[in-house]
């Protein structure tokens, strides 16, 4: 019986948006599709835009081996330190039949933006207070700034 050699999807996930400021998770997903194992599994993602950085990942350790129709997830941590678009490119790399090298690779994208900030003032009703005394705030004026 001859049987097709393993093969790897890979899948790229990561949220939407995001704030500035803000810690998201990228996920890779990869796949053996073939119909024999793969030896040696690795994975890596990195950006082709945007600003931040990794601070943690991939969260699985060392090669994987992967038989036929398994799937392995690994994540990374990604501190979003500018706005604008973010993506994220990811990688899987490893071996078939003993000497065969078989690759994936896929996509993600997310829009960073910056946090709303909340302005506002607080209108006291005394200028002096005692010590069990009621004190009466009136709410002045809140509006966004961005």
């Amino acid at each position: 019986i001859i049987r097709n050699p393993a093969s790897l999807a890979v899948a790229v996930s990561t949220r939407p948006a995001a704030s500035v400021g803000q810690w998201v998770t990228v996920a890779l997903s990869v796949t053996n599709t073939g119909e024999t194992a793969a030896s040696e599994v690795a994975a890596a993602v990195f950006t082709l835009s945007g600003t931040g950085s990794f601070v943690r990942g991939p969260s699985q350790s060392g090669p994987a081996e992967l038989a036929p129709g398994a799937f392995r997830k690994f994540s990374w941590t990604w501190s979003v330190s500018g706005q604008g678009p973010h993506v994220f490119r990811g990688t899987a790399t490893g071996w078939t039949c003993d000497s065969l090298e078989v690759s994936g690779e896929g996509g993600a994208a997310m829009e960073a933006v910056v946090p709303a900030a909340l302005e506002g003032a607080v209108a006291v009703s005394s200028t002096r207070i005692v010590v069990g005394q009621w004190l009466e705030l009136k709410k002045a004026r809140i509006s966004p700034t961005l």
